[in-house]
């Protein structure tokens, strides 16, 4: 057969299509497997990197470290928007004002966060922040006047249940770093609901934005009045290379989590993000067992982290079986 008779022969269209269609939706399947791996790979590696140099570096400089994670993240983002990597609309004071409630909860939840995690084992944060799921229940009755079905309070109950059993048994006990991690909890569930009630009107990159840029003066406040500058620079652990490889990995990843958090809402849906995180939890309390050693194993306390872990898989079904298995 010659080549000009090749060229002429033609191709049936619906044959066409049933060719690329193939592609083009394993191609949809890749990029949503990325969106939750990097989302949920970060948000792993952040807790862990966090613990590392909070706790067993002692460095006492979280106020510190969340403001290079906000001025990496608010620099990016308008340089992003400058340059047409992303779009959002031009900041003005009409949407500052209305975002600064909840850039401030955004910015109690982090600082509070970063107080608790060195006082406590990885496995019992983890568990107690499974409980935002119980203070986001409550915020919801009272700011949106949303129910959730019995079999959520049910689900959530075993995740409390499991904290107090776990709490009650743990040897490491630090009553300063649990208050700190339930306000941290607290401030988080008011977080999300704002996030849910103003969403309507102001885009997720716009959100991000906004909680980066309006937190970013708050921070650098707190960091001046703490002199965490000068004490960051007088650190003796900075002559390590094991800890600035730390530190710097600890800075990016925190800057970037909250972009993978948007990645994977948008090109998944927020049902698959939430899952995620409870997926992450569970492998946050296995990874703090066996990396860290600042749990004393008592069974009564095994037997509670357990129980918590059930429940967060038990809320993680439920959300997908809501959701009709999509997203």
């Amino acid at each position: 057969m010659k080549r000009d008779d090749i060229d002429s022969i033609e191709v049936d269209p619906k044959v066409q299509l049933k060719e690329t269609s193939l592609p083009a939706k394993d191609r949809t399947l890749l990029v949503g497997l990325t969106a939750i791996f990097l989302y949920g790979a970060t948000s792993l590696a952040q807790t862990v990197f966090n613990k590392k140099v909070l706790a067993t570096y002692e460095f006492d400089g979280s106020n510190l470290l969340m403001f290079l994670q906000l001025l990496i993240s608010s620099t990016v983002l308008f340089f992003g928007r400058t340059f047409g990597i992303v779009k959002f609309p031009a900041p003005n004071m009409v949407t500052a004002n209305k975002m600064l409630p909840l850039a401030m909860c955004y910015f109690v939840t982090v600082l509070l966060a970063l107080v608790a995690l060195p006082t406590l084992s990885l496995a019992m944060y983890s568990a107690l922040k499974r409980l935002v799921a119980f203070m986001i229940l409550i915020c919801e009755y009272f700011v949106l006047n949303k129910t959730s079905p019995k079999s959520i309070w049910c689900s959530v109950g075993v995740m409390v249940l499991g904290a107090v059993v776990a709490g009650a048994s743990d040897m490491t006990f630090d009553l300063y770093g649990y208050i700190m991690a339930l306000s941290s909890c607290l401030f988080q569930a008011l977080y999300l609901v704002l996030v849910k009630k103003n969403a309507k009107d102001i885009g997720p990159v716009e959100m991000l934005f906004y909680n980066s840029a309006l937190s970013l003066p708050f921070v650098f406040a707190v960091t001046l009045y703490f002199d965490e500058f000068n004490y960051a620079l007088k650190f003796p652990m900075f002559a390590d290379m094991g800890f600035r490889i730390y530190f710097y990995v600890s800075v990016f990843l925190g800057s970037f989590l909250n972009f993978f958090i948007f990645y994977c809402t948008s090109v998944n849906s927020p049902l698959t993000t939430s899952i995620t995180g409870q997926a992450k939890n569970i492998l946050t309390t296995i990874l703090g067992v066996l990396i860290f050693n600042d749990l004393i194993i008592r069974p009564i306390n095994m037997v509670g982290l357990v129980i918590n872990t059930i429940g967060g898989a038990w809320y993680a079904f439920l959300k997908l079986r809501s959701g009709g298995g999509g997203g």
